[in-house]
């Protein structure tokens, strides 16, 4: 059996997303119970996008807490140790580099519904 190009190229996205989906649930394990930085004790692992190599490995983060001015540079200060903990616990041929960035989706999505809300009432 043949496989075709377009078959082979949807083959290789499933393997990133399984990839990613793994690095989200270990560095999200390993936010909740391995480290010990304060800034990042309520910060969560919202999305992880690989790039096609699986060298590289963009991570949005979030937090309950309000002041996410701190908790790039403590990823940042952590980077190395979570990433030789990924390593650790998946059997990657390459670990990739994580690069963190704060996700607002929350945030946009709060100043939307606010937004709906004053024409809802500027319609009454």
């Amino acid at each position: 059996m043949l496989i075709t190009d377009t078959e082979a190229h949807m083959a290789g996205f499933k393997r990133i997303d399984r990839v990613s989906e793994m690095v989200q649930r270990e560095l999200s394990w390993i936010l909740q119970n391995e480290i010990r930085d304060p800034r990042l004790s309520f910060c969560t692992v919202t999305h992880v996008e690989l790039s096609p190599d699986l060298r590289h490995a963009k991570v949005k983060i979030s937090s309950v807490d309000e002041s996410t001015n701190e908790l790039l540079p403590a990823l940042r200060k952590a980077s190395k140790f979570l990433r030789r903990q990924v390593g650790h616990r998946l059997e990657l041929k390459h670990v990739p580099e994580l690069f963190f960035s704060v996700d607002d989706t929350v945030d946009r999505l709060m100043e939307i519904d606010q937004m709906l809300a004053g024409l809802r009432d500027s319609d009454c």
